[in-house]
């Protein structure tokens, strides 16, 4: 019985070992590869605008919000993304429409939004976390500075009908 399972050990470690060095040398190849791409800027998080504090955006009114880290440069032939999300405080009631907004803008004009439905029943107000759609920023021929700013709808019609921006945070990414 002996001779029959010392071949297939022999035959399954040298197996292993051809396995091994295999994905040893895919690993090294996957490394340089990455490490290339990166070097070349082809990705990455060009600005991080985050909120400073939470703002009231009062009914029937449109509010800034306070955000930093907003400047940036986009190179020649990059392509930049604005992605993110909002927390929002919602009232328990909202008449006079069905949706508001924060929009996102770069350099004053709009970019990208964050749609806050409205519900249709009177409920306990409530804190929401939504998602920007995402917005992109077309190629420069040359290099470009830009800043974002936020600004947040609310299309309430009465008191009491107001929204608590909580938390703003957008990330720009640059694919060159």
């Amino acid at each position: 019985m002996h001779h029959r399972i010392a071949p297939r050990l022999r035959g399954s470690a040298l197996a292993y070992m051809a396995l091994c060095a295999v994905l040893a040398a895919l690993s090294y190849v996957v490394v340089g590869i990455v490490g290339r791409a990166q070097a070349a800027g082809t990705t990455g998080i060009l600005a991080r605008a985050r909120q400073t504090a939470p703002v009231v955006a009062a009914h029937g009114a449109t509010t800034e919000i306070p955000v930093t880290g907003t400047t940036w440069t986009q190179v020649a032939d990059e392509l930049d993304l604005v992605a993110g999300t909002v927390v929002i405080h919602r009232p328990a009631a909202c008449e006079g429409t069905f949706m508001n907004a924060l929009t996102l803008y770069v350099d004053g004009k709009p970019v990208t939004f964050a749609s806050i439905p409205v519900l249709v029943a009177p409920t306990l107000s409530s804190d929401e976390t939504t998602q920007f759609l995402v917005g992109t920023i077309t190629e420069p021929a040359r290099d470009t500075d830009h800043t974002l700013t936020a600004k947040f709808v609310n299309s309430c019609s009465k008191d009491g009908e107001d929204y608590r921006v909580q938390d703003v945070s957008v990330d720009v990414l640059g694919f060159h």
